[in-house]
């Protein structure tokens, strides 16, 4: 996964919020996760796979499996420790702005800013499901920008946003120019801090760039209603124990046995 220590991990993603590239799934694993996404794109249609498969993955078991497996939540246990809830997983597929018609882009934004998290923390692990470069629209993260703490949101004045409430941080309270571009490899990941400021730019490849971002944070975190999701949160304890008692976990998914 990581030819870095524990210790050294912690360090560079408490440095620079996000550490990247890392090795997860093999080519056998990919190719079956890619499989079974192309599957669910082709059920519900390309509208909806683009942003609006939020929550999953207690109705598809490729989901959960990648949400739970231990390669990730290693490296998320290196930096939360052994305690570890999942929040809940959303796909992004950025389709080439030729083909739909719409130059689809992230703005600027902080992803814990409207989670309804008390105290906001949460980081995300982004696993690539497409090779993603900067001509496909590769995430672009602002190291050390998780330091600034929460930063206000506006309205973004560019058409095709894809976030959910249009929000957008105003550049004048970073330097867009110091963004680093996270490309990946598909079956690799990245881990980036809850307050980084990121965003992505439009795909003017000929190729689709697809991703499953899946949010963890830990059981000393309330879960507050926020009126600005798209779907519930629906927390699982999925590493360790809860010790504070602040909040209802539901119970793992249960799937059927294949034949």
């Amino acid at each position: 996964m990581t030819d870095k220590t524990a210790a050294e991990f912690k360090t560079q993603y408490q440095q620079d919020g996000f550490v990247a590239p890392l090795d997860i799934f093999n080519d056998r694993e990919t190719s079956a996760i890619r499989g079974s996404f192309d599957a669910l794109e082709t059920e519900v249609g390309r509208e909806d796979a683009q942003v609006t498969l939020i929550q999953k993955e207690r109705q598809h078991e490729f989901i959960w499996k990648m949400a739970t497996d231990h390669r990730i939540l290693d490296l998320v246990s290196a930096v939360y420790g052994p305690d570890l809830v999942l929040i809940g997983t959303h796909f992004f597929c950025k389709y080439p702005a030729a083909q739909v018609g719409r130059d689809a882009f992230v703005a600027w934004h902080q992803d814990v800013t409207y989670w309804g998290l008390e105290p906001p923390k949460a980081t995300t692990a982004w696993v690539a499901v497409d090779d993603v470069d900067t001509a496909n629209g590769a995430m672009m993260i602002i190291p050390g920008t998780h330091r600034k703490g929460l930063l206000d949101h506006g309205k973004s004045d560019r058409q095709g946003n894809l976030l959910s409430i249009n929000q957008a941080i105003p550049e004048d309270q970073f330097t867009p120019d110091t963004a680093v571009s996270i490309e990946l490899k598909a079956g690799q990941m990245a881990l980036h801090h809850g307050m980084v400021i990121h965003g992505s730019h439009p795909n003017h490849s000929d190729r689709r760039r697809c991703g499953l971002t899946i949010r963890y944070t830990t059981p000393d975190v309330r879960f507050v209603r926020s009126e600005n999701l798209k779907a519930p949160f629906q927390p699982i304890l999925v590493r360790g124990s809860d010790r504070f008692g602040y909040n209802q976990y539901n119970d793992p998914p249960t799937f059927n046995p294949g034949p």
